[in-house]
């Protein structure tokens, strides 16, 4: 059986990897095309566009997919059928291709939390389980018939991170599965329900990653755990897209700072107030809002490097005149 893989960041790179260690006839990988990026506009190579590179693994990177002599390379290939991880979506003239259909991975348990971002999500909804799809690619976006589903359960300090990480190897295990089921024509689909109020994971936005401090603390931590590029103390995950952070200003003598939350956790507190600052300005700092805390471990100020908080107080020192805003 001959496929095509189509991906773009470094989540596909990982899922196009385990399907190549097990054998799969890959014939072509498509990915973005390379984009201009910083001061200098230098051309930059997505994460899949740059594996391929590194192992000699042909690769297209098409401009625009409807194309008509792009098309026509991909009929080249008379392949079986596409695999789409983490990329555009694909118009029918090119989904339709391949004799088995096109399949997609998509990081959520369908139909619940369709769209761009569900990993973050799932998180900054307080879930206690998430998962992995894979479907059938239709001319409506994430609404395909499911082939297989695995799901994963959500602790309350799972961070963005840390899932995207668990959902690599749950979803390569699911992928490589699926396609032998696939391949030996043993494999059923399901067609998803019709449910009214539906969770949705739409493009995370600016807007959406400032911290409002007059929002409850949990929701606060969950918000930041579900945009938090940790995934263990001296390890973070190198994706903006995918990690964004959640941040806040801090105003302290007429200036301001834009600052990124890595890490909190929340805490009981015997302060029953509206907000209120606490910090021994050398090992922690932590928010005391209705008998509640959040204890901020990691932080960022902007342009500069993540902190545990001794480093950041060390260098950022709070008083009675600054304002989390």
């Amino acid at each position: 059986m001959k496929i095509v893989f189509f991906g773009t960041p470094y989540f596909s790179s990982c899922i196009l990897e385990a399907i190549l260690n097990t054998n799969f006839d890959v014939k072509c990988v498509i990915t973005s095309a390379d984009s201009k990026s910083g001061r200098g506009k230098k051309v930059k190579s997505c994460h899949l566009k740059n594996y391929c590179n590194e192992n000699n693994i042909d690769c297209l990177s098409p401009i625009d997919l409807s194309n008509p002599q792009f098309i026509k390379n991909l009929e080249s290939f008379k392949a079986d059928l596409f695999i789409v991880v983490a990329f555009k979506k694909l118009p029918k003239s090119i989904f339709e291709l391949p004799k088995i259909g096109t399949i997609n991975l998509h990081t959520s348990l369908l139909p619940d939390y369709r769209g761009a971002s569900p990993i973050n999500w799932v998180l900054i909804n307080n879930e206690k389980k998430t998962g992995i799809s894979i479907f059938f690619i239709n001319d409506k976006i994430d609404q395909g018939d499911i082939i297989s589903q695995s799901i994963i359960n959500l602790e309350s300090e799972t961070t963005a991170a840390q899932l995207h990480n668990k959902m690599i190897k749950v979803g390569s295990e699911l992928m490589t599965d699926t396609l032998s089921n696939i391949f030996s024509n043993k494999f059923k689909t399901t067609t998803q329900p019709i449910i009214k109020n539906l969770n949705k994971a739409p493009k995370i936005n600016t807007q959406i990653t400032r911290i409002n401090w007059n929002e409850s603390l949990l929701d606060i931590n969950n918000l930041i755990r579900g945009l938090s590029p940790y995934i263990s103390e001296n390890n973070f995950l190198k994706d903006k897209a995918k990690c964004p952070g959640a941040w806040f200003y801090l105003e302290q003598y007429g200036k301001r700072k834009r600052i990124k939350i890595i890490k909190s956790k929340i805490e009981t507190s015997n302060i029953n107030s509206n907000f209120h600052i606490d910090t021994d300005s050398k090992t922690y700092l932590k928010i005391h809002r209705k008998f509640q805390s959040i204890s901020l471990e990691f932080l960022q100020v902007e342009g500069k490097r993540i902190m545990s908080i001794s480093e950041f107080l060390l260098g950022n020192p709070i008083d009675s005149k600054c304002r989390f805003i």
